[in-house]
């Protein structure tokens, strides 16, 4: 009799230490186990974290988006440092220079269109001490190239000392390096010669360059 009592009670010990261990909640033994939803986690009784239902995208520093620990897009936190250079803005002051009769001469560009043609005008002083004023003018297409004065009507007017006669010339060269015309700009070069209109004085401008000379339509 003593004997199957001994029995029983070791069975139903038995039984109790089977069904404790059960009820024991691991949530790191990566197993689906214990009444989880997922492996690790939603279990009923709250003990294990809730299982993302949104999925684990990976955070890289090559997707194309500021994620993860990224200060910016795929820069920064754990990916290389952001790029903080800080880039000069673009000048857009227009500039007009050239050597007139040997002498550098500098002077502030302006465009202007009018009716057709885009006149390119500057006036200073050059390191002689003569106060010049170069106007250019071009009736012909917006385009970047390099032009005849005698082939499509470019002509420029050159004025020394405002008593000078002026003195126009259809013998040169008028490159555009650039014609911006987003934002419109125009920037290249000149170089031309011409006679005073009394008959007497030869002018040669040459090395000539305009940058950003704005101008409308």
């Amino acid at each position: 009799m003593k004997a199957k009592i001994l029995i029983m009670l070791s069975l139903c010990f038995a039984l109790l230490l089977n069904s404790n261990c059960k009820q024991t909640y691991t949530c790191t033994d990566g197993q689906q186990n214990q009444g989880e939803t997922g492996i690790d986690c939603g279990d009923a009784a709250g003990l294990c974290p809730p299982c993302n239902t949104t999925g684990t995208p990976t955070a890289t520093c090559t997707d194309g988006i500021q994620n993860g620990t990224e200060t910016g897009v795929d820069c920064g936190g754990t990916c290389p440092a952001c790029d903080t250079t800080v880039e000069p803005p673009v000048t857009t002051d227009p500039n007009m220079s050239a050597n007139v009769n040997g002498s550098a001469w500098e002077a502030t560009g302006a465009g202007i269109d009018s009716y057709g043609s885009l006149s390119i005008v500057g006036l200073g002083v050059t390191a002689a001490g003569d106060s010049v004023t170069i106007a250019i003018s071009y009736a012909g297409d917006y385009l970047v190239g390099t032009y005849d004065f005698a082939d499509i009507g470019v002509g420029a007017v050159i004025a020394i000392n405002d008593v000078t006669a002026e003195c126009a010339s259809t013998i040169g060269t008028l490159a555009f390096n650039t014609f911006d015309t987003i934002n419109q700009q125009v920037s290249g070069t000149f170089t031309f010669t011409c006679l005073d209109a009394d008959g007497n004085s030869l002018h040669t401008v040459d090395s000539g360059t305009f940058t950003s000379v704005p101008y409308t339509e």
